[in-house]
C-alpha cells in the first residue's frame, strides 16, 4: 500500500483477487448507496423463527477495522465521529488511534477502552460506550493471532453481552494468501468455539467484528447454526466492507459483520458507512429489542 500499510485481510485479497479474475469484476464505489457488489450473495445464517414483538429500545451499533497503518488519519476518525453510535467496537488500534479518538470523542462517550496490540500489530481493539461497561474478558486467540473481547453492556434494554473480534485472516501456515483461501476456515471456527466457552449464555449477545470471512464462510455459519444471522444481508445485500484498488484493479469484499438473534433483538437498519483511509468500511446496524427490558 504505497505510503500506509494494508491491513492483514487487504493483503489477502490482494494475493487472492490477483489469481481469481472474477474479482476484478466488483468495483470500488464511494457511496453507501453504491458500495459495490460483495462476492458473494446476501443470504441468512439461519430460518426465520417466530418472535415476539419488538417493543424495547433501540441499540446502535458500529464496527470498524481503522487499519493499524493509516493511525491518526483525521478523515478516519471523522468516520467514528459521524457515526453517533451508542456503542462502537473498534480493531486494528494502537496508541496513536486511541490518542486520536479519546481528543476528538471522550468528551461524547463516558466509556472509552483500549487494549494495545502485543504481538502483532493489527492486534488491537478498543471500544466507545455511552452505556457503562459492568464487565470486560480478554480472550487469546485458539490459534495465536489477534485477542477478541467479550464485553457486558448495560443499555437502555439490560445487559447485553458483546463481542469484538477480529479473526485470524485467510492465510496458509506456509504464507500463501491464495491456498488459505481454501484452507484456513477451520481455524476460524476453533477461534469462536473458544469465545463462546466464554461467554454468559444467559445473556443477550451480539457479535462484531473484522471476521475475514463471508457470513456463509464455515466459521460465521456455525454460529448461525445457534440462531445467529448477519445484519448487513438482509438491509443491504450488495454491500461491502473491504475495498482496495491494486494498479487500477479495484477489490472488493464483505468480511466485517454484525451478528444478532432474531428471538432477542429485531433489525431496525443495516448499513456501510463511506469515508476513511482505512480499507474497510464501518457497519453500522440499529437493532430493537424484543422486550423492554432482557
Amino acid at each position: 500500500m504505497p505510503k500506509t500499510t494494508l491491513c492483514l485481510s487487504t493483503t489477502l485479497w490482494l494475493g487472492l483477487c490477483l489469481g481469481v479474475s472474477a474479482c476484478a469484476d466488483h468495483p470500488v464505489a464511494p457511496t453507501a448507496q453504491s458500495l459495490g457488489a460483495a462476492s458473494t450473495p446476501g443470504t441468512s445464517l439461519a430460518a426465520t423463527t417466530t418472535a415476539p414483538a419488538a417493543n424495547g429500545p433501540e441499540l446502535h451499533l458500529v464496527t470498524y477495522n481503522m487499519n493499524y497503518g493509516v493511525a491518526g488519519d483525521r478523515s478516519t476518525v471523522d468516520v467514528v465521529d459521524d457515526a453517533t453510535a451508542d456503542v462502537i467496537l473498534l480493531q486494528e488500534t494502537n496508541e496513536v488511534w486511541e490518542r486520536a479518538i479519546r481528543a476528538r470523542l471522550g468528551a461524547r462517550y463516558p466509556e472509552i477502552r483500549f487494549h494495545s496490540p502485543e504481538r502483532l500489530m493489527p492486534g488491537g481493539s478498543g471500544v466507545l460506550s455511552r452505556f457503562p461497561i459492568e464487565a470486560e474478558k480478554v480472550v487469546e486467540s485458539a490459534v495465536g493471532w489477534f485477542p477478541a473481547t467479550i464485553l457486558v453492556v448495560r443499555t437502555d434494554a439490560g445487559p447485553v453481552q458483546i463481542v469484538n473480534v477480529h479473526l485470524r485472516p485467510m492465510v496458509s501456515d506456509s504464507g500463501s494468501w491464495v491456498s488459505g483461501y481454501f484452507t484456513t476456515g477451520h481455524y476460524r471456527e476453533t477461534e469462536i468455539a473458544a469465545i463462546r466457552r466464554e461467554l454468559d449464555e444467559g445473556l443477550p449477545t451480539l457479535w462484531a467484528g473484522d471476521f475475514n470471512e463471508a457470513e456463509n464462510a464455515g466459521g460465521i455459519s456455525g454460529l448461525g447454526e445457534e440462531g445467529l444471522v448477519s445484519a448487513l444481508p438482509e438491509k443491504a445485500p450488495d454491500a461491502v466492507t473491504w475495498h482496495w484498488n491494486y494498479e487500477g484493479v479495484p477489490l472488493t469484499q464483505r468480511l466485517d459483520h454484525v451478528l444478532y438473534n432474531r428471538d432477542e433483538f429485531a433489525l431496525e437498519d443495516a448499513a456501510v458507512l463511506p469515508g476513511g483511509r482505512s480499507d474497510h468500511f464501518a457497519v453500522r446496524v440499529t437493532l430493537r429489542a424484543r422486550r423492554a427490558a432482557m
